[in-house]
């Protein structure tokens, strides 16, 4: 079988295929659930998927996300569309923008659904007042341009990817000044200023933690974890 959830509203598009694979695992216990992402699709691979079967004779699920933004897996997937939606496997795309086969998705999908936010933008800007909040430990605004990036195109992955690079930049500060090396910094005057400032509110330990913690959740968020956007509300939610 094949879906697809396209546009976006990140947030709507993924709960659509949770919602569908939430229903599929109270149908069967031991569906197993694969994730594919642009470099991983390939034709032998899409087949392979579509006639194979689990333990037991389970189903599986497949979730390919932001597979087809070029013309080399779009000509994969014309090749095996009808394969995969005769599957009794489960075939859940993901995609940011509108694919070229859409077409062919209204012809053989299950369920096809577009989840987007429209011509509301904000500036990026709300991106660095964010990071910046997380970095000041401003719970409260830090919230509110969280709240924000969801009316940008900004994906979980970019807001995830910015307050990382916000700590590892207080992070090298504070290991710089512990180690009197604060001359040697690769950072322009700019962020440099920043990082000193932010970087006095948390101490060596505490930045540690926190890259650790960052660098974890992007992992297990692309290993079948929480959603990487969620992981982050949480995180604000439960910042001190």
């Amino acid at each position: 079988m094949l879906y697809l959830f396209f546009g976006n509203d990140t947030t709507k598009r993924n709960a659509s295929a949770q919602k569908i694979i939430a229903g599929l695992q109270k149908k069967d216990a031991n569906l197993l659930v694969h994730d594919i992402e642009a470099g991983q699709f390939s034709l032998d691979g899409c087949r392979e998927h579509a006639f194979s079967q689990g333990f037991f004779g389970g189903t599986s699920a497949v979730v390919c996300r932001d597979v087809l933004g070029g013309d080399a897996n779009e000509d994969i997937f014309s090749k095996c569309a009808e394969d995969l939606a005769a599957s009794k496997n489960h075939f859940i795309f993901v995609e940011t923008k509108k694919p070229k086969s859409l077409p062919l998705f209204k012809k053989h999908a299950v369920e096809v659904a577009e989840h987007s936010l429209g011509s509301k933008k904000k500036e990026d800007t709300s991106l660095f007042a964010l990071s910046d909040a997380i970095a000041r430990k401003d719970k409260k605004n830090a919230w509110i341009f969280f709240q924000k990036t969801r009316f940008t195109e900004a994906t979980p992955e970019q807001v995830h990817g910015l307050i990382f690079w916000q700590t590892k930049n207080m992070l090298m500060v504070k290991q710089a000044e512990h180690n009197k090396e604060e001359d040697a910094l690769p950072l322009s005057p700019f962020v440099l200023g920043k990082a000193k400032t932010f970087s006095k509110k948390h101490s060596l330990k505490e930045l540690q933690i926190l890259s650790s913690f960052l660098v974890g959740m992007y992992h297990e968020s692309h290993m079948g974890g929480e959603e990487l956007g969620a992981s982050l509300e949480r995180f604000i939610l439960e910042m001190k």
